[in-house]
């Protein structure tokens, strides 16, 4: 149900850090929500896939070993069940009380990785479809961060934490990834996003975000 226009000028603004592999867009955004938080806005980090409990159940699913062998209509719809209940049960719940919501990932990676890095161009007209109705009015803001596949790929396996079957993918399979994240964002409203070089020093690259986002939530 949409809501009326009263209470949508007192949500929350929903901002999504994007990247490819090894673009700090994880830590930066968990960065950045401290701090908007130190400086008394009311915000609330999440990610994709997960981001609710059950939501977090698939996300276990999705980056384990047996998802391997999943193809990319599979994995998929799995996204897509996981999305619908982080919107359901975190996303939208906080934005309705004022809070905004900054997401490491959403939408714009199922588009990257599932629909162009693994070639599956049937599939473009349902993204469409059931993120319409999904979205339901709502306009995420997306700061992505741009960094060469090659660069990206060596942070990403040089990470303490253990790598992913996405990560193992190959650097033309990456490539890929930012042609879609490209292709992705050339249809959104420039006003809606802000493409950041993540190859820049990280200190640099925190104070744009944080210009970037103090500018979109006032």
């Amino acid at each position: 149900m949409m809501m009326m226009e009263t209470d949508i000028d007192k949500r929350g603004k929903f901002i999504v850090f994007e990247g490819g592999e090894g673009s700090g867009k994880s830590s930066i955004s968990k960065w950045l929500v401290e701090r908007l938080a130190s400086e008394g806005h009311m915000v609330r980090w999440t990610r994709e896939p997960g981001g609710s409990p059950f939501a977090e159940k698939i996300r276990t699913l999705i980056l384990s070993d047996d998802a391997r062998h999943a193809d990319a209509e599979t994995l998929f719809a799995l996204f897509l069940a996981a999305r619908r209940d982080h919107l359901k049960q975190t996303i939208i719940p906080h934005l309705e009380v004022g809070a905004s919501v900054i997401s490491d990932r959403f939408m714009s990676s199922t588009w990257a990785y599932q629909l162009v890095a693994q070639e599956q161009p049937q599939l473009r007209e349902l993204f469409h479809q059931m993120h319409a109705h999904y979205l339901d009015g709502l306009e995420p803001h997306y700061v992505f961060l741009d960094v060469p596949p090659e660069v990206g790929l060596r942070r990403a396996k040089s990470r303490p934490e253990a790598t992913t079957h996405f990560d193992e993918r190959d650097v033309a399979f990456h490539t890929r990834v930012r042609d879609g994240f490209l292709e992705f964002f050339s249809t959104i409203p420039k006003e809606r996003i802000t493409v950041i070089d993540a190859h820049e020093p990280l200190e640099r690259v925190q104070e744009r975000a944080h210009a970037t986002v103090r500018s979109i939530i006032g």
